[in-house]
Order: C-alpha cells, then sequence, then structure tokens
C-alpha cells in the first residue's frame, strides 16, 4: 500500500521568518561585544553585495565559525532551538502536523534551512523524514560550508524523489504546506496544495490551492 505523504516547509511556514538568518545571528550574538559589532557590520556588507537567498552569502556569514566543533555546534544548535525556535514556531501549522499523524500521514519536512536545528524539531515532533540543507564538517569540526546544492525550489522535488520511489507514495493523495513560489515544483508534486499566508493573500495562488491563515 501506497504511503501519503503530509509535507511542510519550514522558513515562513512552520518557523515565523528565515531561520538561517536567525541562526547565523544567534552565533554573532554570542561573541564578546565589540567582534559582535564588527561581525553585524560584516554582515551588513555582505548583504547588501550577495543579497541574503544566495549559498556563497550563506557561507561568508558563516566563516567566522568555522573550526567550531561538532559537540560545541550541537551545544549550541540545542540552545538555537530552545530559545528561538520554538517561541517562532507557527503553532496553527504544528497543530496541521499532529493532525496529519493521526490521520497515517508520513510527514517529511522539506526545507532550505540548516539541518543542525532542524533534527531538534524532528525529534521533538518525531517527524519522520527531514530534507534540509546540509552544513559540512571535517574531522568533527565545522568548515563553514554548504553541502553540495541548497535544498531550494526544484532540489526540494529531487530530495524527495531520491529518497522514495515512486511506487511507495500516493502522491495525488499527498499534501503540501508551503508559504513561496519557490515552492510551485512541490506544490505540483501533489493532489493538495496549501498555501499559508500571514497578513495578506499571495497573488500567485491558483484555483486548485487552498490558504490556511497563520
Amino acid at each position: 500500500m501506497k504511503s501519503r505523504l503530509a509535507i511542510f516547509d519550514f522558513d515562513d511556514t512552520l518557523f515565523s521568518g528565515q531561520s538561517h538568518g536567525y541562526f547565523i545571528s544567534y552565533l554573532e550574538e554570542r561573541e564578546p561585544f565589540y567582534k559582535m559589532l564588527l561581525l553585524k557590520l560584516r554582515k551588513r556588507i555582505i548583504l547588501f553585495l550577495y543579497g541574503d537567498q544566495n549559498k556563497k552569502c550563506k557561507e561568508l556569514l558563516l566563516w567566522p565559525f568555522r573550526g567550531l566543533s561538532q559537540e560545541q555546534f550541537e551545544d549550541i544548535c540545542g540552545n538555537f532551538y530552545e530559545s528561538v525556535v520554538k517561541k517562532r514556531l507557527n503553532i496553527i501549522v504544528v497543530n496541521e502536523i499532529i493532525n496529519k499523524k493521526k490521520e497515517g500521514y508520513l510527514i517529511a519536512v522539506v526545507s532550505g534551512g540548516f539541518d543542525v536545528y532542524l533534527r531538534f524539531f524532528q525529534n521533538e515532533y518525531e517527524i519522520d523524514h527531514v530534507i534540509s540543507t546540509k552544513l559540512s564538517f571535517y574531522k568533527c569540526n565545522f568548515l563553514a560550508k554548504i553541502e553540495g546544492e541548497e535544498c531550494l525550489g526544484f532540489k526540494k522535488v529531487e530530495s524527495l524523489n531520491y529518497l522514495f520511489n515512486s511506487s511507495q507514495v500516493d502522491y495525488n493523495n499527498s499534501v503540501v504546506y508551503t508559504d513561496h513560489i519557490s515552492d510551485l515544483p512541490l506544490l505540483n508534486l501533489v493532489g493538495r496544495k496549501i498555501v499559508v499566508y500571514d497578513k495578506e493573500q499571495p497573488l500567485w495562488i491558483s484555483a486548485d490551492m487552498e490558504l490556511l491563515k497563520i
């Protein structure tokens, strides 16, 4: 019997905001005051030059933290999850995860957010699968590099297809929750498409999409 998937984007869907940006700010704010100010200034210059949705930009922003051990990173990410992520979760969408689990769906979070903190969300809510942007380590030290491509756009569909054989999933009876037009490849994969929004209804939705206000 084929499985039904409930697929959730994370940033601006389950989480209010762009989680990678909050994570980088959290790393900066752990530093001594003078260094934090220099990092904030450095970030403004990098964002001006590259924009915030660019792989190179993210790697440059992570560069000052290269060399942190995997154990240190684990502690930092745990604290980040407890102090930032949990406070910014959209409970309406989190409840959709809980409901879909009760209905027998497999739950997949497919996100451009970083794997290092999303695993804490996975553990707390017993998510079946998390597909995300992976940060690189070598000999248990952080490289300040993104491993491969970011998990964005059509890459999300490629990653799902790599994880699941088409004979395993009933996509016609599966559902996607997302906030952004960049996830159209993901939305077009399933029979039920739910667009999450906050203030104004998105202009890009089509007649076969449902709306969920948070």
